[in-house]
Parts: structure tokens; sequence; C-alpha cells
């Protein structure tokens, strides 16, 4: 005998303005005070997790997942509950009026990846004949898989861009990283095996007029 497919748990009529589900069978709901969860709709959806990591921000690695061609979904906006592997991980709010093609949910950090950014180096000379300050910063960002599987890890960083003609930003050293020089935002996207450490390195040299107070982290 063939299995037959198992009926959805609502029917869903879609209006202007406007979303109706009609619940398939009726529901009892019990006059106790507490509140009772009634499924809607569910959907089984392919997804590509990863990680993530802005150490200059926090050292934590995120778990996510980009979800694609999401908009068949028809979500509502709302807190969302996360399981992962059968076990409750945190909420997350869904926002359907995003506009990406990808739909991305973070599970929460990881603590079996760990992350430490650190200042190697931060250098200045001062030129008493062109008046200028040169500062060289460099810093280090390692990365160490514990889990027993590998890992797919996006870090991004961040250089300083100019935006006066009197100081000048040199980029020396990236690790392979990529550059988006419109906002100096540097990211890596990295295989990380079981048990191994991976360290990705900036190095970057400013130049400005001595007398002038430039920040730099």
């Amino acid at each position: 005998d063939m299995m037959r497919a198992k009926a959805p748990p609502s029917t869903r009529k879609e209006q202007m303005v406007s979303r109706e589900f009609m619940i398939r069978d009726k529901q009892t709901i019990l006059s106790d005070g507490n509140t009772e969860r009634i499924l809607i709709e569910e959907n089984a959806v392919e997804s590509d997790l990863s990680y993530l990591t802005i150490p200059k921000v926090n050292p934590d690695a995120v778990l996510k997942a980009d979800i694609d061609e999401w908009e068949t979904l028809f979500p509502l906006p709302g807190t969302a509950m996360l399981h992962l592997e059968g076990t409750y991980v945190g909420q997350t709010y869904i926002n359907p009026s995003i506009v990406s093609d990808t739909l991305q949910v973070s599970f929460g950090k990881d603590d079996a990846i760990s992350v430490v950014r650190t200042k190697l180096s931060d250098e200045s000379d001062k030129s008493f004949f062109r008046n200028r300050v040169t500062r060289t910063i460099s810093h280090e960002t390692s990365i160490r898989n514990t889990k027993p599987t590998s890992i797919d890890l996006e870090i991004m960083d961040q250089v300083p861009i100019s935006m006066r003609d009197d100081i000048e930003v040199t980029i020396s050293e990236l690790t392979g990283g990529e550059l988006e020089e419109d906002t100096g935002i540097v990211t890596w996207n990295l295989q990380i095996s079981p048990g191994e450490t991976r360290s990705v390195v900036i190095l970057y040299e400013v130049q400005y007029p001595s007398g002038r107070s430039v920040y730099l982290d």
C-alpha cells in the first residue's frame, strides 16, 4: 500500500493586507489559565550552516543558517524558537520585510570554537623634516576548532580608511582576506579541521600630520 501524505494542519488564504489560517481539526483548549500552542503550518527547508565571528566587536563564534528562497514560506514577523539537533537553543526575531534573497537565522555562540584577537604591534615614527607621523599597527586573530567536525567560518575585521587628503593609509598584510575599500571591512572565509588552529593578520600603516589627533584601534 502507498503511504498517504500527512495533511497540513491548516489551509492558508492570502488577502491583499492580511493572511488567514483555517485550522483543519478541532482543538481542545483547557480552562486552566495556561497558554496553549497550536501548530498552524510546518515546512522543511534546506539551509547552509556556517559560523561568523567579528572579533573586533565580540570574540564569540556564532552559528548561523542561511536560507535561500525563503519567500515561498510566507513567514510572519515575530519571535521564533530555535532548536538545534533536538535541543532548544534560544530565540530569534524573524523579519520577513528584509530586502534580501537569503534569510539569515542565528543559533547563538558555540563555545567549542575559540577566537582570540591580539594586537601584535603599535609603533609610531615621527619625521621632523616632513612634519608627519607614521604609525604602524598589526593585529592577529587566532581561531581554534575543538569540535569533532570541520567548520566553515567567516571572519570579519576592519582597517581604517581615510576621508582626508593629508591622512594616508597603506595596507601591508591581510593574510588572503578580501578588502572592501569603501568601508575598510576585511573578510576571510576559512574551513577549519577538528583540533586545528588558524590565524589571520592585518597590518597597516597610517601617515598623518604631526599635532593631529588620530584615533586608531
